[in-house]
Order: structure tokens, then C-alpha cells, then sequence
């Protein structure tokens, strides 16, 4: 029986409740360091555009050869050419 000036007991449910205030507070999400730009000097493009006139797209081999021939990365090289496919 409810009096006139009380109010019926409400019941909460889990799911109402945000889910910090269920795990606690929480740490800040670690920020991976941002990559350094990599830029070819004016010879190793030269290289690049030599291979580019030959092949568009080299394999994984001869990539791994250009960048050793470079000396940088064979992805850097990947990049250079995904780029410059797309520029004409």
C-alpha cells in the first residue's frame, strides 16, 4: 500500500549504469609514436623512375633489390610505387 505523498521503490537495473561506472575509472590509451616521413633524395628517384619506366609494379624481389640498392626499406619502395602509379 502506497500513502499519498510517498513514492513506490524503484528498482535500477545493471544496465542503466554507464560501463565506467561499472570497470572503474580507466588509464589513457597508449599513442603509438608517429613514423618519420621518409623522402628519397634526387638520385634515388632518378633510380625509381628507371625501374618505373621498366616495371609499374615490381615483385616482392625486385623491391627487396631496390631498396638494398637505395638503401632503405623495401616497403618505403612499395610506397613510392603505389604512389606513383597514381600520378601521371
Amino acid at each position: 500500500m502506497f500513502f499519498l505523498n510517498e513514492q513506490p521503490l524503484s528498482y535500477e537495473s545493471p544496465s542503466t549504469h554507464s560501463q565506467s561506472e561499472i570497470q572503474g575509472p580507466t588509464l589513457p590509451k597508449a599513442v603509438p609514436p608517429k613514423r618519420k616521413k621518409h623522402r628519397f633524395n634526387e638520385e634515388q628517384i632518378n633510380v625509381l623512375e628507371q625501374f618505373f619506366v621498366r616495371d609499374h609494379i615490381p615483385s616482392a624481389v625486385q623491391r627487396v633489390e631496390i631498396a638494398h640498392l637505395l638503401c632503405c626499406p623495401p616497403e618505403r619502395v612499395g610506397n613510392w610505387f603505389q604512389n606513383r602509379c597514381g600520378y601521371p
